[in-house]
């Protein structure tokens, strides 16, 4: 029920972001929207991903994740 919720419901971040997670041993990489960060035990980096086209290459290259050509999500 509660992932059916969070899922679905209109004001959830699930819904209304686009997040994205990816941990390894020493890093965790988070694309929520339009910033990339990577968190590493010597600090964090942010990046802005600045159009949807740049959004689908990091989320290919940085969480294998393919979506199909002319994918757009939210606002770029």
């Amino acid at each position: 029920m509660a992932n059916h919720y969070t899922s679905t419901w209109p004001r959830s971040p699930f819904v209304t972001k686009v997040i994205a997670q990816r941990s390894g041993l020493d890093e965790r990489w988070m694309l929520i929207d339009d910033e990339l960060r990577v968190e590493r035990p010597d600090g964090t980096e942010r990046w802005t991903v600045a159009s949807s086209e740049e959004r689908l290459s990091v989320l290919a290259d940085r969480f294998e994740l393919t979506f199909p050509t002319g994918t757009h999500f939210g606002r770029n």
